[in-house]
């Protein structure tokens, strides 16, 4: 019987206040790395400025720590398992309606762009949007980035007065 091989490593990313931006799994540490500073997603790569590398641990043992950090330590730039599951429920209930949505008006799918057909396809698929959104509000990147820089400031104006 072969071993499971220890080949996977858990990551944090700090930023220069010592706030956790990230937490990741990896095999290669350098390779993801790269990933992460060529991603339009990865937008908490230009603060970080301290790392930790933990490992190595089995893929499985990885994961449960990785997930455990995240749920636990909350990062600024990661979905926690809740979030992920805030999400699917959103895609699901996107789907629902738009099913819904082409059985109640079959003559919207497909439709022409500029026809009349597209305007109230257009405006229902909004609808739809809005409903969504207001039963599973989306947290973006974007959103992720605006609350670290927020925290960031105010940790800022406090270092200033103290």
């Amino acid at each position: 019987m072969s071993a499971t091989p220890r080949d996977h490593f858990v990551y944090r990313a700090w930023d220069e206040f010592g706030l956790l931006l990230y937490v990741g799994c990896t095999k290669q540490p350098t390779v993801r790395w790269k990933q992460h500073k060529t991603s339009e997603q990865a937008l908490w790569t230009q603060y970080a400025q301290r790392f930790l590398l933990s490992g190595p641990y089995e893929r499985k043992t990885a994961l449960r720590l990785e997930g455990e950090a995240i749920d636990g330590e909350s990062p600024y730039f990661n979905c926690t398992s809740e979030q992920r599951r805030n999400d699917l429920d959103r895609r699901k209930m996107s789907r629902r309606l738009m099913k819904a949505l082409r059985q109640r008006r079959p003559e919207l799918f497909p439709c022409e762009v500029g026809s009349t057909e597209w305007d109230e396809y257009a405006h229902q698929h909004e609808q739809i949007e809005k409903q969504v959104d207001s039963a599973y509000p989306a947290i973006t990147n974007q959103w992720r980035q605006a609350t670290y820089l927020n925290d960031v400031r105010r940790l800022s104006r406090l270092a200033d007065t103290a």
